[in-house]
């Protein structure tokens, strides 16, 4: 009988839990250990790393959403007599002379839709013809 009285065979060498000690596990190098330990727990050390990384990059990226409401259209022009004052200035005459000039003298009997060219260009199409001759 032991010296304590207790009548279970139990020493220093006994492990804690009940379970056989394995052959040769004191011998394991740190890296064996380790090795055997990432591939029991691989999957919940990937699924930790990939939530990490996404609230890392919810973090970076929230100050740079941009919360104001979206920009209005612009509002139609009032209807009715303009508010801007007409230029008079001899650029804008001479510009709007030039313009005029160019635009065909049919411009009342001609669809802008079917035929563009001919109702903006038939006045310098007449100019030109008649320089060249």
């Amino acid at each position: 009988m032991p010296e304590n009285g207790n009548t279970n065979s139990v020493s220093e060498q006994t492990p804690l839990l009940g379970r056989d000690v394995e052959e040769g596990a004191d011998s394991e190098s740190f890296l064996v250990r380790t090795k055997n330990w990432l591939s029991r727990n691989f999957l919940v050390i990937a699924l930790t790393t990939l939530i990490i990384v996404l609230v890392a990059v919810v973090i970076v990226l929230a100050p740079r959403i941009d919360y104001s409401p979206p920009a209005r259209p612009p509002l139609p022009p009032p209807k009715g007599p303009s508010k801007v004052p007409t230029c008079t200035t001899p650029g804008c005459v001479l510009a709007a002379a030039t313009l005029l000039r160019s635009m065909s003298k049919r411009y009342k009997d001609l669809d802008a839709c079917e035929d563009f060219r001919t109702f903006t260009c038939e006045g310098f199409d007449v100019i030109y013809k008649f320089c060249e001759n």
